[in-house]
Parts: structure tokens; C-alpha cells; sequence
């Protein structure tokens, strides 16, 4: 079977990660058809759909979210020529199927697609739909979600698929520590980096040191220079980098993880069986709802940011580092996760809507 699946998925790599799983998983099963990703030309689409070998359009497209009234009057300015775009790229690819993947720069091309009579995939990874995918819903021919709970309009056409991961994560081995090993520690604020992890990083070095722990940090470009400058200072025996290649390989070297609760890091951590300390990002009910994915299994806490953030988030370290609880929060790998699928199950479901196009 032979087709074209437009891909539509822009923003963080929240949304960019699990489109690339799918794009792979469609081509595992089925390595004739064509696939081709829209998004708004973000460096990061560039760094992830590029380096994936995926051809790549750009529409033009702005984010609305909690940009106010002169964002919204902005992107009305600019949606004629995003339509225009769509419209026309949708046209020149003729594809089978357009998959939408959340984020801003997923609207137009879905429903320019179901505009022309094209059937459309969206996926929902939250429990709760972005504002995105709540109105492609409308359109939609089927939606996927990673929640059997999510909170889908009554009109979706929902099938729960669980969240797709990194292939290499699912084909690795995650080897428990003991308790006498869990000395390294990661620390991320997820693709784009976050300020409040850079700055409790440098605030805990010392602490770091006295303890003996090995850091690896990912952090935003601007705090390269002063999260390594404080770490060397301090003697800890850290890594600083804007980007990790391989998330695999650092949750494997990972004992103890402090990160955002963005889905995608909860869904991979939930995997791994990784103790955790999770810092929501502030104003964001989601992440809240995501690190319950970690806490109610007993693998995690939450240090949300605000007074005396370095203390506590010292205090839940010491706690985690004591070696009878760093047992009780650390879980088999890949249990209680239905993830392992998902991206097979939406490639299935998605080759079988391009089967019946026409």
C-alpha cells in the first residue's frame, strides 16, 4: 500500500517527539508510504524532523494561548495567509491522511485537510485537550488519547492508544540501582530548559558536593556559563549541556530525576521506574495532573517552585538518598505502562484510514 501522511506538529517537543514516533512507526509497517511533517519553522522542528530524514513545510501560524488581545489580533492578521498555505500545500501533496499532533501549528493543516474531504488523525496526550485539539475535534475523523479518562467532547471519535515513546527507550534495559548506587543525578526542564531547574542547580552545588553526587544538567542557553561555573566551583562532578541526544541513556545512568512534569517526561520516567522530583510548571494545571502519574504509583513527589524552593528541593533529595526509601520509590521498569504500543496502535489506525480513502 502506497500513500502520503501529512504530519502536522509544531511547538515543544512534547508534540514534535511523539510525531516522530508515529512517522516511525508508520514506516516499520508499511515502509512505502510517504511522509511528510508541517509545522510553523521552529530551530527545533528543524533539529528533529530534519535530522528524522522527514521533508518538512512550513505554515505560517502564531500561538493564541494567553497571548491577550493583541495576540489574537495578530494572529487574525496572519491567518488569511496561513490558510492560503495550507490550503495550498494540502493541494500539492494530495495526501491520504493528515495526522495532527497538538500544538498551534497542527490547526490549519487538519482542518484545511477536512476541508478537502481528507481524513484527519488527532492524538491528545493530556487529560485535558488543548484548546488546539478541542476544536479539531469538531472535524476530526478519529482521535487518539493516552488517558482512557481524558476529557474529550462527546462528539470525538476517541480510541485510547496510551502515549508513544522513543523506540530505543522501549528496546533498552533498565537495571534497578541498589541502594548504595544511587549517587547520579539528572536534572531537566524538558527541550526548551528551565530557569527555576538552572537556578536550584546552582543553588544546591555545595550540597551536591558534600554528598558526592555526579550531576548531569540540561539547562537554557542564557545559564550555560553560570550552572557549569557553579558546579566546577563547587567540585561536583557535573555535565552542562542545552540538549541531551539521548534520553535513553541518561535515564539509564540516572538514579534520582529532577524534571518538569510535562507528559512525555512523566509517560518516559513512568517507564524507566526512575525516583523522581517533579517541579510543575508554574500556572500549568496540566503538569500537575501529570506528575500524578508518578506520585500515586509512589515513584515520585512534587517540589512545586516558590518560597524556599532550594530547601525543600534539598530536603527531598536527603529523602531519596536515604537508602530504604530510595527502595520504596523505585519501580520495575515498565510497569503499569501500556505505552510500549501506542505508536503502533495510531500507525495501525491511521494506515487503515489511508486504505479507505477515495
Amino acid at each position: 500500500m502506497s500513500g502520503t501522511i501529512l504530519i502536522a506538529a509544531s511547538g515543544t517537543g512534547g508534540h514534535l517527539l511523539p510525531a516522530l514516533y508515529i512517522a516511525d512507526a508508520l514506516k516499520r509497517a508499511d515502509p512505502e508510504v510517504r511522509i511528510a511533517f508541517v509545522g510553523a519553522g521552529t530551530p527545533l522542528e528543524e533539529k528533529l524532523v530534519d535530522g528524522g530524514g522527514y521533508p518538512r513545510y512550513v505554515v505560517l501560524s502564531r500561538k493564541l494561548r494567553r497571548m491577550g488581545m493583541r495576540g489574537v489580533v495578530a494572529w487574525l492578521l496572519h491567518l488569511p495567509a496561513g490558510l492560503l498555505q495550507a490550503w495550498s500545500l494540502v493541494r500539492q501533496l494530495q495526501p491520504g491522511v493528515v495526522i495532527g499532533v497538538g500544538g498551534y501549528a497542527s490547526v490549519l493543516p487538519v482542518a484545511v485537510g477536512a476541508l478537502r474531504g481528507v481524513r484527519t488523525w488527532i492524538h491528545e496526550a493530556e487529560r485535558r485537550p488543548g484548546w488546539a485539539n478541542w476544536a479539531l475535534s469538531v472535524v476530526a475523523t478519529k482521535c487518539s488519547v493516552s488517558f482512557s479518562d481524558a476529557h474529550m467532547p462527546v462528539w470525538a471519535h476517541t480510541v485510547v492508544t496510551g502515549q508513544p515513546l522513543r523506540p530505543e527507550l522501549i528496546r533498552s534495559t533498565f537495571v534497578p540501582f541498589s541502594a548504595e548506587e544511587r549517587r547520579t543525578v539528572l536534572i531537566t526542564g524538558g527541550s526548551q530548559g528551565a530557569r527555576a531547574l538552572d537556578e536550584v542547580g546552582i543553588a544546591l552545588a555545595p550540597f551536591f558536593a558534600e554528598r558526592g553526587l555526579k550531576v548531569r544538567h540540561q539547562c537554557r542557553p542564557e545559564w550555560v556559563e553560570s550552572v557549569r561555573d557553579a558546579y566546577h566551583n563547587a567540585g561536583v562532578d557535573a555535565t552542562v549541556v542545552t540538549f541531551i541526544d539521548s534520553m535513553t541513556e541518561a535515564y539509564q545512568w540516572a538514579s534520582i530525576v529532577i524534571s518538569r512534569s510535562g507528559l512525555g517526561m512523566m509517560r518516559e520516567l513512568r517507564y524507566t521506574g526512575r525516583p523522581s522530583i517533579l517541579v510543575p510548571l508554574p500556572g500549568a494545571e496540566e503538569q500537575h495532573y501529570n506528575a500524578r502519574l508518578l506520585v500515586e504509583r509512589g515513584q515520585g513527589v512534587v517540589c512545586p517552585e516558590g518560597a524556599a524552593f532550594a530547601s525543600r528541593m534539598q530536603a527531598h533529595l536527603e529523602e531519596m538518598l536515604d537508602p530504604i526509601a530510595y527502595e520504596s520509590f523505585q519501580k520495575k521498569p515498565g510497569e503499569g505502562s501500556d505505552d510500549a504500543a501506542a505508536a503502533a496502535r495510531i500507525a495501525d489506525g491511521v494506515l487503515a484510514l489511508l486504505r479507505k480513502r477515495g
